[in-house]
């Protein structure tokens, strides 16, 4: 079930384009995505539930920028958007669902709104790195998480429920750096299916 989660990450991109999408849990109707619609951010948590941001240039500018998501999904005019440690005006919101925040099909994807989908407009068109995922409300953080456009190690910081440094370079995993564990003690480590490395900047 959701709850109010804020996510750290970097990302650059060039298209212009709706632009599915750096972070999603199994369908495009419960995701984060860049250039949705009239060129506006759009977050998306279920039918007449959704929150778009004004448009701004760091979506397609093809510069790696920070952004920093709070997704309340109880009150969905108290999520908010940062980029670059500079909060984002809301453009529109709907919140006429009587149910609120759907529920999540599938566990959290990064780079593609749904796991294992081959469909070329399912991934996100750019890179990414530096991701993070807090319990609650970081935004206070947002400035201090940018670091005057230097990735923060948010390792030891409170609330962190996984961190994906990215930074690998080869391989098939990126290696959850939280310290946290599942029920079965096993890190968060996600596996890489279809993305490239590379090289850090």
């Amino acid at each position: 079930n959701p709850s109010p989660k804020t996510y750290s990450f970097w990302a650059k991109s060039s298209e212009t384009a709706r632009n599915y999408s750096p972070f999603g849990w199994g369908s495009n109707k419960k995701a984060f995505t860049f250039n949705f619609h009239d060129n506006r951010v759009l977050r998306w948590y279920g039918n007449h539930w959704y929150i778009y941001w004004d448009d701004t240039s760091a979506q397609d500018d093809g510069e790696w920028h920070h952004w920093l998501v709070y997704n309340d999904v109880e009150t969905i005019v108290d999520s908010k958007l940062y980029v670059d440690g500079t909060l984002i005006s809301i453009n529109q919101i709907v919140d006429t669902s009587e149910d609120g925040a759907a529920s999540y099909g599938q566990n959290l994807t990064i780079g593609s709104y749904k796991n294992n989908n081959t469909a070329v407009d399912a991934h996100f068109s750019g890179s990414i790195k530096e991701f993070s995922v807090f319990g609650g409300d970081k935004t206070s953080y947002a400035s201090i998480y940018y670091n005057n456009g230097t990735p923060y190690d948010v390792t030891n910081e409170t609330d962190l429920q996984a961190y994906w440094k990215m930074t690998e370079g080869v391989g098939t995993t990126a290696y959850d750096y939280s310290n946290n564990t599942d029920p079965n003690g096993d890190r968060y480590d996600g596996t890489i299916d279809g993305a490239t490395w590379e090289a850090i900047e």
